[in-house]
């Protein structure tokens, strides 16, 4: 028989010995990858608040309020508010010119909506809009679907060359 060469042993590394730096990486791969997934989160998630910001104030009335204290218009009101039955009738004030202005808004989306601030500009003998618009509120602040609310103003001081008056929603109340 024939004697068998002993086998070298050679040494195995114990478990609390350093690893290779190769085995480093990919944990530190997975670190890189689970915090760009989270960064991914907190910037797509408030995105995606703000980009649908109008449904979800719909849907949750408590967002409006939320979204309110950041400062943060839900919806143009005006585009759910239509100002109908405008009437201006020409007085004299103090000898001053003045309109007494009337007319109605109704609500045609299909949730409340909260009543803008209204201005009333005047207009001279080629539709211009004259400076310095009377600007002001109604009483009741908030329309239900398919609701009116009706208004009576008086105009006065209206500008010299004044040949109408305008009555739309102040786009600058939020200024």
């Amino acid at each position: 028989m024939q004697d068998i060469p002993a086998a070298v042993i050679r040494p195995r590394p114990s478990r609390f010995e350093e690893q290779p730096e190769a085995k480093a990486k990919p944990r530190r791969r997975r670190g890189l990858l689970i915090a760009g997934i989270l960064l991914g989160i907190l910037i797509a998630v408030p995105a995606a608040g703000y980009i649908w910001r109008n449904k979800i104030a719909r849907s949750a009335p408590w967002a409006q309020d939320m979204y309110t204290l950041l400062g943060i218009r839900t919806d143009d009101p005006a585009s759910d508010l239509e100002i109908a039955n405008l009437k201006t009738v020409s007085r004299v004030i103090d000898d001053k010119p003045a309109a007494e202005i009337t007319g109605v808004i109704f609500n045609k989306a299909q949730y409340a909506v909260e009543i803008p601030s209204l201005a009333a500009t005047a207009i001279d003998d080629h539709n211009a809009k004259l400076p310095n618009p009377y600007k002001f509120h109604l009483q009741q602040q908030i329309l239900e679907p398919g609701e009116t609310a009706s208004f009576r103003v008086i105009y006065q001081g209206l500008p010299a060359g004044t040949k109408g008056v305008n009555v739309d929603f102040d786009n600058h109340a939020a200024d």
